[in-house]
This record gives structure tokens, sequence and C-alpha cells, in this order.
């Protein structure tokens, strides 16, 4: 029942993989989240550590991946093609779209646009030009995460080295008791829901992560590296949604300082404006290779399989004779 340590896309991963965590976690101020709907099966887990911070309404998002090293049988992780072309979010007309030329754009989009008020050639080129841009930015944004990497790795000077290697230390006590229980030989899944706090039938759950000293710390590491003149990175417009049609029934949560909420990843969420404070989140995505291989939740089809720099997007080409045994967590309740 411990989560594997398979990463996810980091929309940061030059600062991020700095941070040599396990998977797990986000870490907020006072603030909600909307969580609802279903992706399809593959699309991993995600789970979040809150921790109540002072200050001015402020809102970071941070998504960390796991230990560098953790290879599939020495096998490299690879990405889906369609990271180039699908899903790329239309800003001005709330709409995503996938791009392979512009004759598929209007033959497959342009009614949409239309709708959306894209009714002139000037208007759908502005849009083409922003949709290309996208496009670009995603084919460079590998090679210029390496060298915003390699600056920080050199140039930047830790405030609290100690929190870039995990220690128990920094998970709370009921986190602990979790793991005890789930590494004890008569552990069971409905004995672990004993942990935890459920949410309607969406299954979503809270649960104790980190100790308040260490939520403290991380945050101040945090705002040290905002502070400095280290590169950045930003998220993608992947972290769009647009306007979903027919409109979902939302169930908002409530952030609790130190815990986590832990939901599939493949759920259809949001976050609401904070209402005071500071909102912190680091994200953490528990996938495995072998259920992600068969289907690519982005593009919901066989993943078209491409060179990617460090752990892609968590695919690999699994041999015939070498799949793992797994359990499709998804599929637990």
């Amino acid at each position: 029942m411990t989560p594997p340590h398979t990463p996810t896309r980091s929309v940061n991963p030059e600062k991020t993989d700095e941070f040599r965590l396990p998977s797990f976690f986000s870490v907020s101020g006072t603030c909600r989240r909307a969580l609802t709907g279903a992706r399809p099966a593959g699309s991993g887990a995600a789970c979040c550590a809150a921790g109540p911070f002072g200050g001015r309404t402020r809102a970071r998002r941070r998504s960390c991946p796991a230990p560098a090293g953790n290879m599939s049988a020495g096998r490299p992780f690879l990405a889906c093609a369609c990271f180039f072309s699908d899903n790329i979010f239309v800003g001005r007309y709330g709409l995503h779209v996938r791009y392979r030329d512009e004759a598929q754009l209007r033959r497959e989009h342009g009614r949409a646009l239309r709708e959306r008020g894209c009714r002139s050639e000037e208007a759908f080129g502005a849009a083409l030009r922003e949709i290309e841009a996208e496009v670009q930015r995603r084919k460079q944004w590998i090679h210029q995460s390496v060298e915003r990497k390699a600056i920080i790795s050199e140039c930047y000077k830790r405030k609290h080295p100690e929190v870039y290697i995990l220690q128990d230390s920094f998970l709370a006590p009921g986190f602990l008791e979790i793991v005890r229980y789930c590494t004890s030989p008569d552990a069971h899944l409905h004995g672990l829901l004993h942990f935890l706090e459920s949410f309607s039938d969406k299954r979503i759950y809270r649960l104790p992560v980190f100790t308040e000293e260490f939520c403290q710390a991380f945050v101040n590491e945090l705002e040290n590296f905002e502070q400095s003149d280290m590169p950045k990175g930003r998220p993608n417009t992947m972290n769009n949604y647009g306007d979903p049609t027919p409109v979902p029934k939302y169930i908002e949560i409530e952030h609790v300082g130190t815990q986590g909420l832990l939901h599939r990843g493949g759920q259809v969420h949001g976050a609401l404006p904070i209402a005071s404070g500071e909102r912190w989140n680091l994200i953490i995505w528990m996938r495995s290779s072998a259920i992600r291989n068969q289907l690519c939740p982005m593009c919901n089809k066989k993943p078209e399989l491409v060179e990617a720099e460090g752990f892609g997007d968590g695919f690999t080409e699994t041999l015939e004779d070498d799949v793992p045994e797994t359990v499709n967590l998804c599929s637990l309740w």
C-alpha cells in the first residue's frame, strides 16, 4: 500500500528535482479545492498535504517528482507524442484543441471557435498563432528545463539543506501509523480506510502527512528560491480546463494544515480563490508505468512513445516477458 515512486511531468522540474521527496503530498494555506468527475484508469492518483501560513492572499503551485534514479529495470522513461499536439488551451476562447495543422484545426474545432466568438480570419489567425506558440514552447520545454536545472544545481544556495532528503521526523505520527499498518501482514483495504477521512462517494480522502515544523521549513526554502535570481519555470496550458460541458457538480473541501488530500489523478479538480493567508501546493502523482503503458490518459489511446528527458511521462517500453505484477488502485474501491 506504500505509494510507488513513479513521477509525473512536472510543471517546474528544474526546481523541484532538487527536492528529493517520495510520491505524496501538497502544502497550502487557508484554501478550498473542488473535485469531481473522472478520467481513464492509468492516469494515476494524486495526493497533497497542507500547512497554514500567514501573509497576504497569494497562491503558489508546485509539483515534485520522485527521487532520481528510479528507472524501470534500467530502461529510460518515455513520453507520448500527443504532448506536442493534444490538449492545447486557447485562452482567449476558453477552449482545448488538438492541433496537427491548420486544415485539421478548422475541420475539428472551427465550429467551436466560431461559437466562442472567433468569427473572422483575423481572429482565427490570432488563435492559430497562439496555438503554434504553445506547440513550440512544449518542444523547447525539455531543453530549457535541463539548462535551468544545471544553473540551479551550480548556483543556488540552499537555506534549509536538511529538507532535500526525506526523513521520518518530517512525517506526522498519524502518517507513520498508516505506514506501519500498510506494511503489516494483516493489512487490508477496509482496515486502511479506518485511518482516513472519507468524503462522499467520490473516492476523496484526507490523511495526516507532515509535521508543522517541516512544512514551515519547506515553505521557507521555497520562498528563498522564489526571491533568488535563479531561472524559474512556470505551469503550462494543460493546467487550464476551460469550461467543461456539461457543467459538473463540485464538492468543496477545505484544506487542513499539515494534512493531505488523496484522490484519483484523473478526477476533474481545481482550486478556488483563497479567503486569507497564503497557499502553497506540493502535488505528487502516484503512477504505474505498467498501467500507463496500456493507455495514455491525455489522448486516451495507446501511447505513441517518443524520447524524453528524465522521467518523461512515466511510459516505458515494457518487454512482453517482463511485465511487473501491479495493482490498479483505482479499481479497488
